[in-house]
């Protein structure tokens, strides 16, 4: 999984999840579900309306974090290098329980 396959960096949990309730067919009498795999920062919009939105349908949300506490740099492809925020300090994600 690469991050350069996205145009626009950032995490929206709520879009993923109404992205993701339009992949499931009407049919009512079959199991349906979306597993997120998150770090659980979420920077744009309403990701527990939506989840609430998906219940509603009769479709479960799983999620699944992913990262440490203590968090970590984040790597820029293959450079060795890390993401710097516009001070150029190094940008630590970190797992958001």
């Amino acid at each position: 999984i690469s991050t350069d396959i996205v145009p626009t960096q950032g995490t929206a949990i709520g879009a993923a999840i109404r992205l993701a309730m339009q992949s499931f067919s009407a049919q009512e009498d079959v199991n349906r579900a979306i597993i997120i795999i998150t770090d659980g920062e979420n920077h744009e919009d309403d990701a527990m309306g939506a989840a609430a939105l998906a219940a509603e349908n009769g479709i479960r949300v799983f999620t699944v974090g992913m990262g440490s506490s203590s968090g970590g740099p984040i790597p820029m492809g293959g450079s060795g290098s890390f993401l710097r925020d516009r001070e150029g300090n190094v940008v630590i994600t970190k797992l958001d329980e």
